[in-house]
């Protein structure tokens, strides 16, 4: 077994600002379901993938002005790549439908190969204005820089995806996901990443995880680490909430569970 690396995976600053009221409550419908108040389960998994692990489940107030200003110009941007005369070297895809687009994809030199693992690399801006208006700025010299590598290196398969709405970038903290399907491509990549930042003076958040392998979860289906990272966590949630039930009320079980995922560690690893 080769380790990628170790990863402290959680980080209270970084997920502390989430919704705790909305939490919570699904929180106690969980807890009465398990005490036989309620028929109607809640799934763990998929609050803290939604709510905690990706996206904070609020909207940034202090920056909701400017989303709303830069809407109109961030929209232009992203139909301007959806009307991109696709070629062998790069496509831009609706994800995950252009009617319920959520996400942008860049995709370079794509082959079509199901890849069994999937290679991951995240950035979460820092949430000022004048950062993000950078990065807005700062998109077409990334999908170039990443032209003009893959052009001369037609072996190298790689895309990247980001929000298709400026409001995208207050609300989620996933802001834009790199994927790669060699390892031996991996600096290479973070290169041209690092070197776009620098020359565009993007600031980024420390992150609790940047480096993530999308692959088979507990059922054999492929997913992201996010999922199974969520998936994890909830099993661990639920196995408490069963033992104590209503020894502990809802706003207890989040305590644990964010001071939990602040301590978690996780290995990702290549088999």
């Amino acid at each position: 077994m080769k380790y990628l690396k170790s990863y402290q995976l959680f980080e209270s600053d970084f997920y502390s600002n989430t919704n705790e009221e909305k939490v919570v409550k699904y929180l106690q419908n969980k807890l009465d379901y398990i005490t036989g108040k309620s028929k109607q389960d809640t799934n763990l998994s998929s609050l803290i993938y939604n709510f905690i692990l990706r996206s904070t489940g609020k909207t940034n107030l202090n920056l909701q002005e400017f989303a709303d200003k830069t809407k109109e110009g961030y929209s232009k941007i992203i139909n301007g790549y959806l009307n991109y005369q696709h070629n062998n070297i790069l496509k831009f895809y609706p994800n995950p439908d252009k009617e319920n687009m959520q996400w942008l994809e860049a995709k370079y030199n794509r082959t079509n190969i199901k890849n069994e693992k999937t290679y991951n690399y995240y950035l979460t801006f820092s949430q000022t204005e004048e950062n993000l208006k950078s990065f807005f700025n700062s998109i077409s010299k990334l999908v170039t820089k990443f032209y003009e590598y893959c052009s001369k290196n037609k072996n190298f398969e790689c895309g990247f995806k980001f929000g298709s709405d400026s409001e995208y970038f207050i609300n989620e903290k996933d802001h834009l996901k790199f994927y790669y399907y060699d390892l031996n491509n991996k600096d290479e990549l973070l290169k041209l990443i690092n070197e776009w930042l620098d020359e565009n003076s993007i600031k980024t958040e420390k992150r609790p995880y940047d480096h993530a392998i999308d692959s088979k979860d507990s059922s054999g289906k492929k997913t992201s680490f996010g999922d199974i990272a969520s998936q994890e966590i909830a099993k661990n949630l639920e196995n408490l909430m069963n033992n104590h039930k209503d020894k502990f009320t809802a706003k207890q079980y989040y305590d644990w569970l964010i001071k939990y995922m602040s301590n978690a560690k996780y290995n990702i690893t290549e088999k």
